[in-house]
């Protein structure tokens, strides 16, 4: 069996987070997780549930997140890995393009990553440890009426770039996750066509392989990869004149 991991992961009750919390419960480690609402977790043996630490935390509170992880590593010990998986999209169908739910969103996705990775480094092993956090395709090009929600998912994947760099010397590594379109409770809100979607345990054994391996940076499923790819080298001019279509079915005002 494989060294028991202690592991935090934020929006773990629900979506990727918590098919993630139950893919690593499965694999024999201890999980702490973290939601604002913290409702319980479905799926899991009685033996998975004792290995489980649950707690009512925003991610944009420091102090109850610092309370939380410290709560978790005091009786279990340091963490070897921090998954940042709380998160919030743009559903609200507003045709009128809305500021203050950009910042809402860039809120909760960016800085609430922000402080989690922040809040978690002195609680991690000094030997080895990793900073996960889920990203979107979304974030490799703008799309229409989600604004906020890839410029946070963007910002997602240039910090991670950057603290690679600037956390090396500390023996901590960091990724980032860009997933498609996975079945979640946040998606099936979407009222547009979800090519490539596949289920959040599907999606959570690829995110688990990714990170066993520290990659970097993941993207998947691969078609849509491929796609993402070839649309981020074009002419922005060009990009942008192809999405025009949807942006006005959409019927983006100011």
């Amino acid at each position: 069996m494989k060294t028991m991991k202690k592991i935090y992961i934020t929006g773990g009750n629900s979506g990727i987070g918590a098919a993630l919390t139950r893919h690593y419960l499965k694999q024999g480690h201890q999980v702490a997780v973290c939601s604002r609402q913290n409702r319980p977790l479905e799926g899991i043996t009685q033996e998975e549930s004792a290995r489980l630490t649950s707690d009512q935390v925003n991610v944009l509170d420091k102090e109850a997140l610092k309370e939380s992880m410290n709560k978790f590593t005091t009786q279990h010990g340091p963490l070897d890995l921090v998954i940042a998986s709380a998160g919030v999209s743009q559903n609200k169908g507003n045709k009128k393009l809305d500021f203050n739910e950009v910042r809402e969103v860039m809120d909760i996705n960016f800085y609430g990553t922000l402080n989690t990775f922040e809040v978690a480094i002195p609680f991690l092993n000094q030997a080895s440890s990793q900073l996960v956090s889920i990203s979107s395709v979304a974030g490799r090009m703008g799309l229409p009426r989600v604004a906020g929600y890839s410029a946070s998912k963007s910002a997602l994947i240039t910090l991670c770039e950057s603290l690679s760099l600037d956390l090396a010397s500390q023996n901590i590594s960091c990724t980032c996750i860009l997933p498609g379109f996975v079945d979640t409770p946040l998606t099936r809100k979407n009222r547009h066509a979800m090519p490539f979607l596949m289920t959040s345990d599907k999606a959570a054994l690829k995110i688990a392989r990714a990170i066993e391996k520290k990659v970097p940076r993941y993207t998947f499923p691969l078609p849509m990869a491929i796609i993402v790819g070839i649309l981020t080298i074009l002419p922005r001019s060009l990009y942008l004149r192809l999405m025009k279509p949807a942006a006005e079915k959409m019927g983006v005002t100011r």
